[in-house]
Parts: C-alpha cells; sequence; structure tokens
C-alpha cells in the first residue's frame, strides 16, 4: 500500500475546508436592482470586527449593518461564484438594498448561529427596529466574548507565571 504524500494531505485537508466552508455559506434572495440577487452569508468574527468598527464610526444601526453585509459578502462570494457570475457591489449598492431585503440577511445570520439566536431572545422586546436589534444582540455577543476572553486569560495565568519562573531560573 502506497504512504500518501503530506502534499497530498495538506491539499485534502484544504479541500474539505473549502467544502466545508461553501456548506456553511447561506444565499439570501434580495432584490437588486429590479433582479433576484442571491448574496453568500456566512457571520465570522471577521464580519462583527467590521460591524463594530463602522458603528464606532458612524453611530448608524442600518449603515453599520450594511458596512458588515459588504464585508460578508466580498469575502465569500468567491467560495461560491465564477469571478464574473457575481457582480462588484459597493455600500452604495447595499444601502440602496430594502430594509425587508436587509432584514432577511440580518435573520439568516441571526437564525444561522444558536448563540445569536439565544441574544435575539434576550432583547427581542427592546426594540421595534431591526437594525437596532441587531445592534443589541451584536453587543450582547461582544459582552459574551469579552467574558470568555476573561476567563482564557484567568486559567493561563497561573501557567504563564509558572513558564516564567522556569525561565528566570536558566542561565542568561
Amino acid at each position: 500500500m502506497e504512504k500518501e504524500s503530506k502534499d497530498t494531505k495538506k491539499i485534502t485537508n484544504v479541500e474539505n475546508i473549502i467544502e466545508a466552508h461553501k456548506r456553511a455559506i447561506r444565499l439570501v434572495p434580495v432584490n437588486w436592482k429590479g433582479r433576484e440577487l442571491k448574496i453568500p452569508i456566512y457571520y465570522s468574527m471577521n464580519a462583527a470586527n467590521t460591524y463594530e468598527k463602522a458603528f464606532e464610526k458612524t453611530k448608524n444601526y442600518r449603515k453599520s449593518f450594511c458596512t458588515m453585509a459588504l464585508e460578508i459578502i466580498n469575502n465569500n462570494k468567491k467560495v461560491i461564484y465564477q469571478e464574473d457570475d457575481f457582480p462588484i457591489l459597493n455600500l452604495e449598492d447595499i444601502e440602496g438594498l430594502s430594509d425587508n431585503d436587509l432584514q432577511k440577511v440580518g435573520e439568516e445570520i441571526i437564525n444561522g448561529s444558536d448563540y445569536l439566536k439565544g441574544f435575539a431572545e434576550e432583547v427581542s422586546e427592546e426594540a421595534d427596529d431591526f437594525f437596532k436589534k441587531f445592534y443589541l444582540i451584536h453587543k450582547k455577543e461582544i459582552e459574551k466574548y469579552g467574558e470568555h476572553t476573561k476567563e482564557i486569560v484567568g486559567h493561563l495565568k497561573p501557567k504563564l507565571g509558572f513558564a516564567d519562573y522556569y525561565k528566570n531560573l536558566l542561565p542568561g
């Protein structure tokens, strides 16, 4: 039996990762310039960071959401579409979508994550506007990530202190 080369295993693993990513992306139909466009949606930490920065800059729930949606589209369209099969969109294109279409995108993001769905239930009574609700969900998400980060740092600190202790025992 022949052994697989390391390169073959790497390719297989990369292909598996790409296929898994493709399966995770959801296509959300929206009306763009009078035609249906299926935009690829996969929410990630990068999207959350983009939303955070956009909101800090604009203080506008809808515009921040549109900025994040554009980032999500640009990060995922190459995984799903061939280069010429999907239009090059800019922020004005996304802002030109109806609130209903943007809400479909947001609901796909929220419903694609049990984590976010839980936050959505928590904030459901706090706002009527979808974009404000998304902001509140995002705030809860960031708070939770902060708590997890503190826990991780708390677990690592003793180990790092132990490593420093041994490092100080070694000469020079």
